[in-house]
Order: C-alpha cells, then sequence, then structure tokens
C-alpha cells in the first residue's frame, strides 16, 4: 500500500498499480491516506491471505513511452466478465519474458467513483441502440476525432442526398443505415452479453488506465508497449480497450499525482469489470514469473489457538509471526493421543520434548521413554532444569525391579495385574494359550507381592504355594492353584512351557535377570502423580533390540497399571511420550486400548515415527479412529496422502515445499474440532 499519496483536498480514489521487472514484479494499491483503514479492510474482505506493507511509489524512474486506454464503444457496452479465467493477467505477465535487466512497465488502473445518476446515460444509450442507432462515444484523441467527424460528415451528406432525391422523384429513399456494421460487431450472436444487460444495476466507477514503460531502446519499448496493450485483449466482450499513445511527461505526472485529467466522455465500468482489472497472479504464475509472494499457503488462525497455552510454534500470517499454542482449558480435549510423523532429522523428537517442557511449565506433567542418545532428556533438563526434571537411566549398570508394585496401592487392582502380566508374556506372534493364562492368572492371583519372580516361585516350590493357596479365598483361581499342585512332574511341564519360553529372554540376559530379583522399583503412580518431567533412558546401543522392547513393554504396562491408579486430586493432564515405538512393539496391544480410554484418566499418549508402517495396522486404525491430534512434518508424499482428509485445505503441493522444521498441525480445538496450521515449530530455546 502506497503512502505517498498527497494529502489533499480531493475526492477518493483507488489506483492499483503494477510494476513489470524481470526481478521484481509487483502489485501494488495506493489510496487517500484518510482510507487506509477503510482500504486495508477491503484487501483483507477480497484477499483473505494477502500479506499487507506499506512502501514508497512504486513509480520510479520516467517512462520514455506512454499510452492511454479507453473504451472503444460506448460505456453502456461492458468488457467481457469471467471469473473462472486469468487469462489477462497470464498475458500482462508474459511482457516479462521480452524485457530486459533495466526494463519496467507501470500499469495504472485508476478508478474514481462514479455519481449516482452515471446510468441514465447508458440506460439513454441502451434505448438507442435498440432503435436501431449506435451510441457514440466522444474522446479527445486524433483517430477517434477524425473517426466521429467523418461518421459525422457521411450522414450530413446522405441527409441531404436523401431530401434532394425526394424532392426530384417524390418519394423517400430506402434509408442507409451506417451504424449497422457496428452494431453487427457487438451482436456477434444476436445478442448483448449478460455483463452488458446488468450493468446498470449496480455501482460504478470512472476509471482511467495508464501505461509506461522504461526501456533505454526505442524499438524494445514499443514492442513491450504492443504486448501490454494485446494483453488487454483477453478481456474483449461487448466492449474492449483501445490504446492512444501519448505524451510521455504530461501522463507521467498525471501517472504521479493518481489524477484522472481533461475527458470529454468518462469510461464508467460496472463493479464486475473493475475487478477483471485488479487481479494478483495465482501461485502457478509466481511460480512461472518469479514473483516475490508467500511461499507457503496461509490459513487464518482461529482465536482458540492464541490465548495461551502449550506453546507448540509461530504461524506467520500476512506477514506477523503470531504464537500458536494448545488450549489447555478443556482436558478432555487436551489429553486426546498425539502422532507426530516426521522424516529423520525433520524436528520431530525437539517436538516431543516441546510438549514435555511445555506441560511442565502450565503445571502438567509427562514422561517420556527414549531409546536412543538421551537427546530428548538433555533438551527437557536445559528447559526446566534439575528440580524440575526426574531423569531414570536404565543402561545395563543398575538393575530395576521387574514388578508391577502399583497394584499394591489398591486392592481392587489384582484383575488388571493379572491381564497385564498375561500381556507381558504375550509376543506379538506367540501368545499364551488359553490353559497356560489360565494357570498364570491364578499364580497372580495368589502372589503376596507384585515381582514377576514370585510367579516362578509359586508354581516351582510347593510349600510356598500352598501359603499362598491358605491366604486365597474360596474360588475358580484356589481351585485351579490346588489342582496344578496335584499334577504329575509331566503335566505340569506342559503348562509352564510358555512361561518358560518367555522368561528365557529376560533369564537368559545378564542384566535382565539381575532385574528379575532387584527390589529397586519403578513406581509409575508416584512419577505420574507428580507435576515434573520424567524421562526414562533405555538405549538400544547398551541394551541391545530385545531387552529394550522388552524393558519398555513393562513400563508401558506399568504406565497403563498407574493411570487408573493415581488418586482424585492427581489426575491432571499428564503425558507419555513415545519415541519410535516400532523398536517396542510388544507395547502395541497396550497402547490399543490406551489410544481408546487414556484420555478419561486424563492421561494422554504420544507417539513419534517416521510412517504408519512401522506400527501394527491394526493399531494405526484404532489410533486414527480415536481423533487424534496431528503434527506432520516433512516426510513422504504417502504419509500426507494418508492424512489427506485431516490436513485440509493443504495440499501435497503445500506439503512436500514446507519448509524445514515446519510442520503441519492438526488440532482437535473449538467447535469444529478441526484446525489445521502450519507452523514453525518451537524449538527448545524459544
Amino acid at each position: 500500500m502506497n503512502r505517498a499519496a498527497l494529502r489533499i483536498d480531493r475526492a477518493p480514489f483507488v489506483s492499483f498499480e503494477t510494476v513489470l521487472q524481470r526481478e521484481g514484479t509487483s502489485f501494488t494499491l495506493t489510496i487517500l491516506r484518510d482510507y487506509e483503514s477503510l482500504a486495508r479492510k477491503a484487501i483483507e474482505t477480497t484477499w483473505p491471505n494477502v500479506t499487507i506493507t506499506n512502501v514508497t511509489d512504486p513509480f520510479g524512474e520516467r517512462p520514455a513511452l506512454t499510452a492511454t486506454l479507453g473504451l472503444h464503444y460506448h460505456y453502456m457496452f461492458a468488457i467481457r466478465v469471467d471469473r473462472r479465467e486469468n487469462s489477462f493477467l497470464a498475458s500482462l505477465l508474459e511482457t516479462v519474458r521480452a524485457m530486459e535487466a533495466d526494463d519496467s512497465v507501470y500499469v495504472q488502473t485508476l478508478a474514481v467513483p462514479a455519481e449516482r445518476d452515471w446510468y441514465e446515460g447508458a440506460t439513454q444509450a441502451y434505448e438507442r441502440f435498440k432503435a436501431g442507432e449506435m451510441p457514440q462515444k466522444l474522446a479527445l484523441n486524433k483517430r477517434t476525432a477524425g473517426r466521429t467527424a467523418l461518421k459525422v460528415a457521411t450522414k450530413t451528406v446522405l441527409g441531404a442526398i436523401s431530401v434532394v432525391t425526394e424532392l426530384m422523384t417524390g418519394e423517400e429513399p430506402e434509408p442507409i443505415n451506417i451504424d449497422g456494421g457496428e452494431r453487427a460487431a457487438i451482436l456477434r450472436e444476436g445478442k448483448l452479453r449478460s455483463e452488458t444487460l446488468a450493468k446498470t444495476r449496480g455501482d460504478a466507477y470512472d476509471v482511467v488506465v495508464r501505461i509506461g514503460v522504461v526501456c533505454s531502446d526505442r524499438a524494445r519499448a514499443t514492442a513491450i508497449m504492443r504486448m501490454v496493450t494485446m494483453a488487454f485483449r483477453e478481456l474483449d466482450g461487448d466492449n474492449y480497450f483501445t490504446a492512444n499513445e501519448t505524451a510521455a511527461d504530461r501522463t507521467w505526472r498525471k501517472m504521479r499525482e493518481r489524477t484522472m485529467g481533461i475527458r470529454l466522455q468518462r469510461d464508467y465500468l460496472s463493479i464486475a469489470e473493475v475487478s477483471r482489472l485488479y487481479l494478483l497472479p495465482t501461485r502457478p504464475l509466481q511460480e512461472r514469473y518469479g514473483i516475490d509472494a508467500i511461499k507457503q499457503l496461509e490459513t487464518g488462525v482461529p482465536a482458540e489457538i492464541t490465548a495461551g497455552g502449550l506453546r507448540f510454534g509461530s504461524v506467520k500470517h500476512k506477514g506477523a509471526e503470531i504464537p500458536v499454542y494448545m488450549p489447555t482449558d478443556d482436558h478432555d480435549t487436551l489429553c486426546l493421543p498425539r502422532v507426530i510423523i516426521g522424516g529423520m532429522g525433520s524436528g520431530k523428537t525437539t517436538a516431543g520434548a516441546r510438549l514435555l517442557i511445555e506441560a511442565v511449565r502450565n503445571g502438567f506433567g509427562g514422561l517420556a521413554i527414549d531409546p536412543a542418545k538421551g537427546q530428548i532428556g538433555d533438551m527437557v533438563t536445559a528447559a526446566l532444569g534439575n528440580d524440575r526434571v526426574t531423569r531414570i537411566r536404565i543402561d545395563g549398570a543398575t538393575p530395576f525391579s521387574l514388578d508391577f508394585c502399583e497394584v499394591n496401592r489398591s486392592p481392587r487392582a489384582r484383575n488388571r495385574l493379572a491381564n497385564a502380566i498375561i500381556s507381558f508374556f504375550n509376543t506379538a506372534t506367540d501368545e499364551a494359550g488359553a490353559q497356560t493364562a489360565r494357570y498364570l492368572r491364578a499364580a497372580i492371583f495368589g502372589m503376596r507381592s507384585s515381582r514377576l519372580s514370585e510367579i516362578m516361585r509359586i508354581f516351582e516350590e510347593d510349600e510356598y504355594r500352598a501359603d499362598c493357596i491358605a491366604e486365597m479365598r474360596p474360588g475358580m483361581h484356589r481351585t485351579t492353584l490346588e489342582d496344578y499342585g496335584r499334577m504329575t512332574d509331566g503335566k505340569r511341564a506342559q503348562i509352564l512351557a510358555p512361561i518358560y519360553n518367555r522368561l528365557d529372554t529376560i533369564l537368559g540376559d545378564e542384566y535382565l535377570a539381575e532385574c528379575f530379583e532387584s527390589d529397586r522399583s519403578i513406581d509409575m503412580v508416584a512419577l505420574m502423580s507428580e507435576r515434573r518431567a520424567v524421562v526414562i533412558d533405555v538405549p538400544k546401543s547398551v541394551l541391545g533390540a530385545e531387552s529394550v522392547d522388552l524393558i519398555v513393554n513393562l513400563l508401558a504396562i506399568k504406565a497403563d497399571l498407574a493411570m487408573v491408579l493415581r488418586e482424585e486430586a492427581d489426575q491432571f493432564p499428564f503425558f507419555l511420550i513415545y519415541d519410535e515405538p516400532h523398536q517396542f512393539l510388544r507395547s502395541a496391544r497396550t497402547w490399543k486400548s490406551a489410544a481408546v480410554e487414556s484420555r478419561k484418566w486424563r492421561v494422554g499418549y504420544v507417539w513419534m515415527f517416521h510412517s504408519w508402517e512401522q506400527i501394527p495396522g491394526d493399531l494405526a486404525e484404532i489410533v486414527r479412529s480415536a481423533g487424534p491430534h496431528y503434527t506432520v512434518f516433512r516426510a513422504s508424499k504417502k504419509t500426507f496422502r494418508e492424512l489427506a482428509e485431516e490436513l485440509a485445505p493443504f495440499t501435497v503441493e503445500d506439503y512436500v515445499r514446507m519448509p524445514r522444521y515446519h510442520a503441519l498441525n492438526m488440532l482437535r480445538v473449538g467447535d469444529e474440532q478441526h484446525c489445521v496450521v502450519m507452523a514453525r515449530m518451537c524449538n527448545i530455546s524459544r
């Protein structure tokens, strides 16, 4: 927007000014300073996502060649109005290809609101047109004046001949319709176009189009002028623009002053016609002709994500960087599952760490499991300090107990413990049979502690098993263990074989075998009841893939138990963040239920991975059906297409052009529960 317009007492105007250059083509709207606020609102209504900046006068160097465009016929006839096409602007921009580096073209479309009775002249002209007479347009240029004078002279001569003929013969001769050719040219299809017939139904503007060519080579300047004026022929309808070369100094002064000048007859255009002259280039045109523009699609930023909460990034909109947040007032929405997808190095691990940091800063808590190099813990500690972070490193040095101590907090948690342990013993491809599961469940109900090692003691030590049975209530589980005590060794081996097969993974690893006997517990209920960050490092490089899978499975089950065992007062939002979950798919069984159940307990699950193929298909389907929040960094086109509905209005083209460290964020907020923004994601220092 050009603020250089003179502040003088004059009628309001709108000057749309295009400057064509090999590098730096621009589009400027110049208005009186008093109307700046009104103009901004109008621009934002017309082009909701356009970026508005204040600039100096775009007309710098004096043009060597100038011309003025005006309507060829009376203004009652309209130029073509077709909102489906942008051929005029495309043709105009094509001029850039013929220009040298120092050349410039100024196209000024100056519009002044028409008087209230502007349509009367058009109405009268239309009546004359229907009567067979061609309405004439008076203009002050040599070509039009000469043509009009010739036409008037011809009509005068023909009129005189008609009178003489009638006097001599006594009969009136057949009239010669000199306007018939012009009328036939307009009525090519036997009728006027709809834009002409509707022209007088609304407001209009008095419009003048001026062109200036800055070029040191006169021949090239003439050729460029010809290309520019020919571009306006794309608007040919019942009327069309014709160009007249003008005195450069005088036209240049009018262009700079934004004045209409003296004209015998005005060119009134309807709002629909003016709109075809006030065009901004589409993205394909911007790319084709190297026009400086916002490279990414910018959407509006809903108020719900600007009022505070968990800060996750900033959205660039209309030239401003707007901080965006995940709202925290609705805990049901806040604790929906989250999926963070991105290629290697895209920023998804940082996004997970940032979520953990923001949770603590907002009075909540979170736990992240990191199978890599401890990057999450380092970032979180750097941001929050040691006093707000609990770091647990399971690295093969100090063993921890393979137990489910969480159930000690509730006498009614035994059944959930049984399901948890059976799930722990199951693998993705080899589940415990019904018979083994029944005896395993009975042993769990007979346990006096929550350690896995006690299960083996119940099955292997008759005296200890008898003591446990004595403390059990009558029922199926007690009967099952009593039945086990009466079995032969062969029958017992048949039942225990599947359990031993699974324990071999633990007992066959030196560190896990130590954990099997350890008394050092990790109490997930205690950890998830604190408003702080917890990071558990399980480095794959030290423990190995199988051990990491098993340990995280145990931790996932313990977290699932803790989720429902937290005290009512401690059920604040808490996030469980799993980085690279494909490394511990034993936990998939637990995650399937957690995806649809955790929100009720104010626990939000977060999975961060490269693509959907890294997790089981049934788990992926359950997660997607749960209606999660999405953060999608740049990855493959396939990843985008799988989420195309959720990420609309962004397209795959927007996605592949997305800058580094940016992500598409789809949040279930607001009344529509569907808010999508492209944000530059926060790093840890922001």
